[in-house]
């Protein structure tokens, strides 16, 4: 299981460096937060399925990121990930993770849609 956070800026280096500074350590500090979240996944899949995901949070561009991941060692045989729902307007404009990863992976990919509020 992998979390990836595009917290920084595409060009960070066009920041003055306090910004920069500041930024990095929002960075960490969102990344220190979420992996007990993604531990506590994990113990749940393991205690459900038998089999314990190992979790990784990362920063940076979360299609290249989740990629390059998926590329390392012998990799996973599947790629799973979540999809916001995005209406067509929105993924014109700020693009959709799921699609990216679906057009640069080497692997399956199985494209999760977001449950619905009513849970169906």
């Amino acid at each position: 299981m992998v979390h990836s956070y595009e917290g920084m800026p595409l060009h960070p280096e066009t920041l003055p460096q306090d910004d920069r500074e500041l930024n990095e350590a929002m960075v960490q500090k969102h990344l220190r937060q979420v992996e007990p979240t993604l531990e506590e996944r994990a113990a749940e899949l393991a205690d459900a399925h038998g089999v314990r995901p190992q979790g990784r949070v990362v920063s940076g561009e979360s299609a290249q990121v989740l990629s390059e991941v998926a590329e390392e060692g012998d990799g996973p045989s599947l790629l799973v990930m979540g999809s916001r729902g995005l209406g067509t307007c929105e993924r014109i404009v700020i693009g959709s993770v799921s699609s990216k990863v679906l057009r640069a992976a080497r692997r399956p990919v199985l494209v999760c849609p977001r449950r619905a509020p009513n849970g169906a």
